[in-house]
């Protein structure tokens, strides 16, 4: 692929105003705790969708949606640590931004009185929009750091709970690990040559691994400054890449639109999956590690057998590119939003209505999209992140476009 291509692609995947502006990289390297005015603009809430009990016995879930206000600057990623205490979002001005979403707090970007109008007339808005079972509360959350030291888009994030890191990666070609206690960088990992798309840890922590535009994906330990493995079997470059719930398989989607299965012992490739026509910017396993699904450009989820390397399914979930999956802890469901702006959650083990003339994927797909759909949520935001955590509550992250 040509790398002007791939450049061009990758822009495409942050949120993008109409009018956004082009920001100059921040020369400094050093972190603010303190906002400051050009600071005032980013700030977080949240919207909670609450249907009686949360718990994965029932079919009802809890939604918890972030939504990020930041103007004309674009977000790129955005992570959530397991314990749900920290959300960080990069952007493409080369920041990482991070709030505690533990405590409640006001929205110190408008004035008190304006403050209190416009929360009384949202409240009634979405009130208004929704039936009698849905609550929905809106509030900002805390704003704890503002980190500085990539010299490019912040492309990827990931927490590691074990480590007390925050993992970055940017354009600059490095990789960044940030102290989620101080917020200082406490290591720089420099071996790729290119732009770095993706990182993401282990599910043991023990590992974490990267995709970059220099055709390789790498594994990673935390007390290693150089990477323990490199994945070069491929002709392209790696848009992302997600390790299996047992931590011994990395998957890595190429910008040929394939998917590739690796051991971590010997960086071997054991399976390749081939079935997407646009470029994959999500990759999920479900936790019962038997399946993997995958997302793209033109907002379809494909189902795979990890045994066979065969296509279980096709969801037609979005009319445009997905930017996150997720699967729901007993494997049974996934959450899905990107730029369309909805958020969906589909029942991994519907079938497929099936007519001899046309198959689902040339059928409409407005029609399709109703098969295996549990739920649909319209949001003023574009969703960079999706993930199921405990007690089947949905955590989801998105960038208004407002």
């Amino acid at each position: 692929m040509n790398p002007s291509e791939t450049l061009k692609h990758r822009k495409r995947r942050s949120s993008t105003n109409a009018d956004s502006l082009n920001i100059d990289n921040e020369k400094d390297c050093v972190n603010e705790l303190s906002e400051t005015w050009e600071d005032k603009k980013f700030h977080s809430s949240k919207i909670e969708d609450s249907r009686g009990a949360c718990n994965e016995s029932q079919s009802e879930l809890c939604n918890h949606f972030y939504t990020i206000s930041c103007g004309k600057v674009n977000v790129c990623c955005a992570d959530i640590d397991k314990e749900h205490k920290f959300m960080a979002c990069g952007f493409a001005n080369s920041k990482i931004y991070v709030w505690n979403i533990e405590s409640d707090s006001t929205d110190i970007s408008k004035p008190a009185k304006k403050r209190e109008r416009r929360k009384k007339k949202n409240q009634k808005m979405k009130e208004s929009e929704l039936d009698d079972e849905r609550i929905v509360q809106e509030f900002s959350a805390e704003l704890q750091g503002i980190l500085k030291g990539h010299q490019s888009s912040v492309y990827g994030l990931s927490y590691s709970s074990l480590h007390d890191v925050l993992l970055s990666c940017s354009g600059d070609t490095t990789v960044r690990a940030w102290s989620t206690k101080n917020f200082q960088t406490v290591n720089v990992y420099s071996d790729h040559e290119y732009p770095v798309w993706d990182v993401t840890v282990s599910p043991n922590c023990a590992y974490f691994a990267t995709a970059s535009m220099d055709f390789t994906a790498r594994l990673w330990s935390f007390e290693h400054s150089h990477s323990l493995r490199i994945f070069t079997d491929l002709s392209s470059d790696v848009d992302c890449v997600k390790f299996h719930p047992h931590s011994k398989y990395l998957a890595t989607a190429s910008a040929e639109k394939v998917i590739q299965l690796w051991t971590l012992e010997d960086a071997h490739s054991v399976r390749r999956f081939i079935g997407h026509n646009s470029f994959i910017n999500s990759i999920a396993f479900a936790p019962n590690g038997q399946q993997m699904a995958s997302a793209d450009d033109d907002g379809n989820i494909i189902i795979w057998d990890l045994g066979s390397g065969q296509i279980l399914k096709t969801i037609l979930a979005h009319s445009s590119r997905i930017f996150n999956i997720s699967y729901n802890k007993n494997s049974s469901s996934i959450a899905s939003g990107g730029l369309d702006h909805f958020l969906r959650v589909w029942d991994v083990n519907f079938t497929p209505i099936k007519n001899e003339s046309y198959s689902p994927v040339r059928r409409k797909r407005k029609e399709a999209q109703m098969e295996g759909q549990i739920d649909s949520y319209a949001l003023n935001s574009v969703i960079h992140y999706v993930s199921f955590c405990k007690n089947n509550t949905l955590i989801s992250v998105g960038a208004s476009t407002r």
